[in-house]
């Protein structure tokens, strides 16, 4: 999602090559488990959920080289018709590629559950050529990573607070509320032995706050200072049990 940390893997695309999108049926969690002793978050496949990202248009070449960052995941293609757009006043609407991968999202989902009044007032529908669908529209493919061998953050294998700030950076060059949609919708905050009371206890958390000694690669400690406490307290809307366990390290 951040700009600078996707031009680090490929210098070549554009700072306006990603474009916001929410993907239904999947989930992003705090699961994927690093050889660096931390936990990323993940993308797996989860019936009725909803994941926000960037659609983001690549070569070959490009593509290999996210296929080596991404080493912990498999790279499997996704239905196009669940993509939907996210920001109704994105600039990424100006973008033609961008429109015309929701339109085809769109023309796949009519031709898959046509309804009469999706017949009568979409005037781009083809009835007699499976939706007006072409063969290079059907040529579309869209990637996601899924992560392999999901498992939860411990305090062995936390969640930085470095890497947090990276991907809030992202979300937030985007929209404040397409941040707030990843905080929303990114499950995993919470210790798997955490009870009902929610008891802060020494040796029991599974979050950091490395800002000071960032472990993350890509961390921007000059960011991290800037705007911790505005990240901090977006964070706190939606995982304020949580955020009071983060230790400081």
């Amino acid at each position: 999602i951040c700009p600078h940390s996707r031009s680090i893997t490929a210098p070549s695309l554009p700072k306006d090559a990603a474009h916001p999108v929410v993907i239904k049926h999947l989930q992003r969690t705090w699961t994927a488990r690093t050889g660096a002793g931390w936990t990323a978050v993940g993308i797996h496949v989860c019936q009725d959920a909803e994941c926000a990202g960037v659609l983001i248009e690549v070569d070959s070449h490009e593509l290999a080289k996210f296929d080596i960052r991404e080493g912990g995941y498999n790279r499997e293609m996704i239905n196009v018709e669940h993509v939907y757009p996210i920001l109704n006043n994105s600039p990424s609407l100006q973008n033609q590629n961008y429109q015309d991968i929701l339109q085809i999202a769109q023309r796949r989902r009519s031709s898959n559950n046509p309804s009469s009044d999706e017949k009568d007032n979409d005037t781009h529908v083809n009835n007699n050529n499976d939706n007006g669908i072409t063969k290079e529209e059907k040529e579309v493919n869209i990637w996601v990573y899924i992560q392999n061998n999901p498992k939860p953050p411990t305090s062995l294998h936390p969640i930085p607070q470095s890497y947090v700030d990276i991907i809030l950076r992202g979300c937030l060059s985007i929209s404040h509320d397409f941040a707030m949609h990843f905080l929303k919708h990114t499950h995993g905050w919470y210790s798997v032995n955490n009870n009902d009371t929610k008891k802060k206890e020494e040796g029991d958390y599974i979050w950091i706050n490395d800002r000071h000694v960032p472990i993350y690669v890509r961390a921007d400690p000059m960011y991290s200072k800037e705007m911790g406490k505005e990240i901090d307290e977006l964070i706190q809307l939606y995982h304020l049990d949580a955020f009071v366990r983060r230790k400081n390290v």
